[in-house]
């Protein structure tokens, strides 16, 4: 779990400079303090238990990792499925569009030293809440360490959000350029070398559970009434035949 542990510091990301009302634009240097505010106290709201998955452990950033990544408020968890024991580290901040924006994990990894393995992948979220049209498109990658004889592979997915549905434009700080907040995800699982990257990894998994939850939890997106059915026993027991 050692490499597990270490992502929450690898999202401390360092500005770019640029002069100017550019500069202001793209690192949010004028959004909203209040805007800010609310988006920080949205993120409390992610559960600790979500389906099958339970919180096992947080994580802490330092004040001079918020500071560096302009973190207006996040939550970095451990999460264990209680039925299948496969765990992941979940990581969800929110800041001004222009620093959340940059720095994904391909290039805080190699910056550590971390090879890449393979091609960057999509991922499209497949949510059990019925919203089959919500097209969640994440990117998916992994790494080998540069420990000699170090065989764990992390491997993490990412995305951006604004309004609950989550993307990776070729150019993040483009495409959110004005926003006057900015989501960034990440779930991370590690695997011995050679074990092939699917849509059924604990990261998938997760995923396919959390989005919804996130839509309704922190973006206040009315959930479908199966999604409420599956968070309510009750209302699932109640609930008439059509």
């Amino acid at each position: 779990m050692k490499s597990l542990s270490t992502i929450a510091s690898l999202l401390a990301i360092a500005l770019v400079a640029i002069s100017g009302y550019v500069h202001g634009a793209w690192t949010g240097r004028w959004q909203s303090a209040e805007v800010l505010a609310h988006a920080a106290e949205a993120i409390k709201h992610v559960p600790k238990t979500i389906g099958d998955w339970d919180c096992v452990r947080e994580n802490q950033l330092t004040q001079e990792e918020l500071d560096l990544a302009s973190v207006a408020g996040y939550v970095s968890r451990h999460y264990r499925n209680r039925r299948t024991n496969e765990a992941v580290q979940f990581v969800l901040m929110c800041g001004p569009a222009g620093p959340i924006a940059v720095h994904p994990p391909t290039a805080c990894y190699t910056g550590l030293g971390y090879q890449q393995v393979g091609e960057t992948a999509p991922y499209h979220g497949v949510p059990q809440d019925g919203t089959a049209a919500v097209d969640d498109a994440f990117q998916t990658a992994r790494f080998e360490s540069p420990r000699r004889g170090d065989t764990i592979q992390p491997h993490i997915y990412w995305a951006w959000s604004t309004d609950g549905r989550w993307q990776t434009p070729e150019s993040p700080r483009l495409a959110f350029v004005g926003s006057p907040v900015l989501f960034k995800a990440y779930v991370a699982f590690e695997t011995d070398a050679g074990v092939k990257l699917n849509s059924q990894s604990p990261a998938a998994a997760f995923l396919d559970v959390a989005l919804p939850v996130l839509r309704e939890r922190v973006f206040g997106v009315a959930p479908s009434a199966e999604t409420a059915a599956q968070n309510n026993p009750t209302t699932h027991s109640i609930q008439s035949t059509p």
